[in-house]
């Protein structure tokens, strides 16, 4: 049973190190290295969101409008926000009609 534990706890802490080193990154500026922290963190709405995020932040219009338009409706509390940002990465890449 101890090594169970110890095994659990090791695994809880890392992942807890490598969230916490992601948004550290993001809060530095660097929104690849997040996203690329982020990329085996899960599909949570906030993991998500940080994701997306990052791709907003770093000029990533494709991959922030795609994200951003697909977890509007998955984040509810987030998604006029959601909704926004994707459509000024739309507007960015010139699909004013999809904006």
């Amino acid at each position: 049973m101890e090594e169970l534990t110890a095994f659990v706890s090791k695994s809880f802490d890392q992942k807890v190190k490598e969230k916490k080193e992601a948004k550290e990154a993001f809060d530095r500026g660097f929104y690849l290295k997040a996203r690329t922290l982020l990329e085996g963190e899960g599909n949570s709405s906030p993991v998500r969101y940080l994701r997306a995020l990052s791709a907003v932040r770093g000029g990533d219009d494709v991959r922030a409008a795609k994200e951003m338009a697909e977890l509007a409706d998955d984040y509810p509390a987030m998604k006029d926000r959601c909704l926004t940002h994707a459509g000024v990465a739309l507007e960015a890449l010139g699909r004013f009609d999809e904006a």
